[in-house]
């Protein structure tokens, strides 16, 4: 009895060091992620996150973060002939959040989205024609899955405003604008949840 007190107890333990261990490194690295200035940040940011995700494989965050850095590359540096790697590595993470059933659905949908309006940079006369409606129906997806969740709702606007009008869905891009201002508004920054994409509300036509 004694034996199986004290190997709880170092059970429960263990698990708490590792619990808080996990919430320190992706503290640092968001906090790290919030300052990058460049491709060069992005991609040290990625490697922390690959190797969070490594080191910590119950968790889905630091895998959706590695993806999401392979995907925010392409768009700080649209002309790197690099792109193309960069998204292949993203799919490969994106259809690993598959496995974790405890995922935010919502997120993992618009991630997808930002993914295929990537690949729409590569090569927008090609690719425009093949990926829009992958990208509008994962936005879509996403904001059916939460409405609450603001990355949908302000990254579907910016991409529509560059459609031809009669692709465009039928929302007011200023009315959208302000429903994602104030879902953003009322987020705050944690571990548990991505927070990021506000800065898109200033590429919207008001």
């Amino acid at each position: 009895m004694l034996i199986c007190l004290i190997f709880c107890n170092f059970t429960v333990k263990t698990e708490i060091l590792t619990d808080s261990l996990y919430h320190t490194s992706m503290d640092k690295a968001l906090i790290q992620l919030d300052s990058v200035k460049n491709v060069s940040d992005l991609f040290q940011c990625r490697n922390l996150f690959e190797r969070i995700a490594q080191k910590y494989t119950d968790n889905w965050q630091p895998v959706y973060y590695t993806a999401y850095c392979d995907i925010e590359m392409v768009y700080y540096d649209q002309k790197s002939e690099q792109n193309k790697g960069r998204l292949e590595d993203a799919k490969i993470y994106l259809e690993k959040l598959a496995s974790y059933s405890e995922a935010d659905k919502s997120e993992i949908s618009t991630l997808w989205g930002y993914y295929y309006n990537a690949l729409i940079l590569l090569d927008p006369e090609v690719n425009g024609q093949k990926y829009f409606g992958e990208v509008i129906g994962a936005y879509e997806k996403a904001m059916e899955q939460n409405p609450e969740n603001p990355r949908p709702v302000v990254l579907l606007t910016f991409f529509e405003q560059y459609l031809p009008p009669f692709i465009k869905s039928k929302r007011d891009p200023a009315r959208e604008r302000e429903r994602a201002k104030d879902l953003f508004d009322r987020q705050t920054r944690t571990i548990e949840n991505p927070y990021w994409g506000k800065y898109f509300l200033q590429q919207i036509t008001k």
